[in-house]
């Protein structure tokens, strides 16, 4: 694109770059406030009118506090930084790379990109959420992170310790997880739900918690 070059670097006390044959970003599960700066900088002896930096179809779990930065002149041998601030949400696929592209244009037509690979690392740690709603009627969800790949049990429970449902029974990937209870056919009351998790080392971790069913 001319005489228009772009460097690229991340800044944030959470985000680090891994060292590999081509160098991940990653970003930590279910981290906020992300900073990505891209440097233009103007190698020719006119100035640079109209220049604009855009990240293009991010992936949806990839949240932007804005997509764009655009630079009114540019001056000879001066460089700008369009900084980003970017949301994992916590849907994003762990352990997985995905290209993020930038896009830096000017008035004058002239084009250049940027892609980068970035990586989400999983939870560090396991976790039971409260289900949403509760108290509820007929169903609610029940979610929980996972650190790594490992089998799953989850069930729910009546208050005399009578087992009434398994919602999953299987091995599952690191990250977010979620499941829909439905209660339709329950009476009133307080139930126990339990997550029981048994990881490759044959390490069992199990946590529960309670939630109501109103009619």
């Amino acid at each position: 694109m001319g005489d228009l070059a772009m460097k690229f670097f991340i800044v944030s006390l959470a985000c680090a770059a891994l060292t590999s044959a081509q160098q991940v970003y990653e970003l930590p599960f279910g981290s906020q406030a992300n900073f990505i700066h891209l440097v233009v900088s103007n190698a020719s002896t006119t100035p640079a009118l109209g220049a604009t930096v855009r990240v293009e179809q991010p992936p949806s779990w990839l949240e932007f506090a804005s997509t764009g930065a655009r630079f009114e002149r540019i001056d000879p041998g001066a460089e700008c930084t369009a900084s980003f601030t970017v949301s994992v949400d916590r849907t994003a696929p762990v352990n997985r790379e995905e290209p993020l592209r930038f896009v830096v244009s000017t008035e004058k037509g002239e084009r250049w990109e940027k892609k980068i690979v970035i990586r989400v690392a999983p939870p560090e740690r396991i976790e039971l959420h409260q289900n949403f709603p509760n108290p509820f009627n007929p169903t609610t969800t029940i979610g929980y992170l996972l650190s790594t790949t490992a089998h799953v049990s989850l069930r729910v429970f009546d208050l005399l310790g009578r087992e009434v449902a398994i919602l999953v029974e299987e091995v599952q990937d690191a990250g977010y997880h979620q499941q829909i209870f439905s209660a339709a056919r329950f009476a009133s009351g307080v139930y126990v739900y339990q997550l029981a998790v048994h990881n490759n080392q044959r390490e069992q971790h199990v946590f529960r918690k309670i939630m109501m069913l109103v009619r």
